[in-house]
């Protein structure tokens, strides 16, 4: 579909023809994946905006990826819960710390979210993201707010165990280091 190729490249122009020509806003993917929640995951913070603009629902898990901060304390401030996970098995602080924000991590942990919380499908967690994403300083965040090292995803593996088969030996003292086995 046109629109998720434009969003993946990042072309805005594209989005806001095919917008402009009567395209749906949205639409969904194969996957289920409306335009919205695919740019999230893609990082497009512009895109979102536009969309958002063109009349398409934002959710917590939206403004957290793509790192709006005061998206996310609107919705805190609503009274939602920060927990729960969105029809693809996504959780608000998971796609923070994948993304690398981590004002939106500390914002959401001082609301009670859940550190240890897994991905519905891969029973990946915050940390998991994070590490797997060299994001050390949420790794650290994560960490210091008791997130479970040693905790397993869906394939057994843990998040020290993916930082050691990518090579990636700072992160894999950094987990050694606060404990994680």
């Amino acid at each position: 579909m046109v629109i998720f190729e434009a969003i993946e490249k990042g072309n805005l122009k594209a989005i806001k023809k095919y917008i402009e020509s009567g395209g749906n806003p949205n639409i969904k993917n194969d996957d289920g994946y409306s335009a919205i929640n695919w740019a999230a995951i893609m990082g497009q913070k512009t895109i979102v905006a536009f969309l958002k603009a063109a009349g398409t629902q934002s959710d917590i898990v939206i403004e957290a990826a793509v790192g709006n901060l005061e998206g996310v304390k609107n919705f805190i401030k609503s009274g939602i819960n920060v927990n729960e996970l969105n029809t693809h098995g996504h959780q608000p602080l998971m796609m923070a710390a994948h993304q690398g924000h981590g004002d939106i991590v500390k914002t959401l942990i001082a609301a009670n979210a859940d550190v240890n919380a897994k991905h519905q499908f891969s029973g990946n967690s915050a940390l998991f993201g994070a590490v797997h994403q060299g994001h050390r300083e949420i790794v650290k965040l994560l960490i210091e707010a008791k997130a479970d090292l040693n905790a397993r995803n869906n394939e057994n593996v843990t998040a020290l165990m993916a930082a050691d088969s990518a090579g990636n030996t700072d992160m894999v003292n950094l987990l050694k280091d606060a404990g994680a086995n």
